[in-house]
């Protein structure tokens, strides 16, 4: 199974009622699954400096102490500028919103 399989649920509903729950987020969104959206548009290059080293230690690990060693020395080597940026937009753009929607609601009391 490719690596960037694990990560298909970051995309897609997940459940018994899946399909209508994707049904309705499409049909009336709210600013959450919006959200949601916009942060996970482009995950995937995101996502892969971190779960492409780590998949190739697990696959060539001959043991589980060999993958513990690997993943100990290399733990600092691993890319994570790109998710913790993403994160940081993400994080602001959902605290203007939050800003912004109580800003509404005082003025209309």
């Amino acid at each position: 199974m490719p690596a960037t399989d694990l990560l298909d649920p970051l995309n897609r509903a997940t459940g018994d009622d899946s399909a209508a729950t994707a049904s309705a987020i499409a049909e009336d969104p709210d600013e959450i699954a919006l959200a949601a959206e916009s942060a996970t548009d482009d995950w995937r290059p995101i996502v892969e400096p971190l779960t492409g080293p780590v998949e190739a230690m697990v696959d060539g690990a001959q043991s589980l102490e060999a993958l513990r060693e690997q993943l100990a020395a290399a733990i600092d080597a691993i890319d994570v500028e790109g998710l913790r940026e993403r994160l940081a937009r993400a994080t602001f753009g959902a605290r203007l919103a939050g800003d912004a929607d109580v800003g509404q609601a005082m003025e209309g009391e």
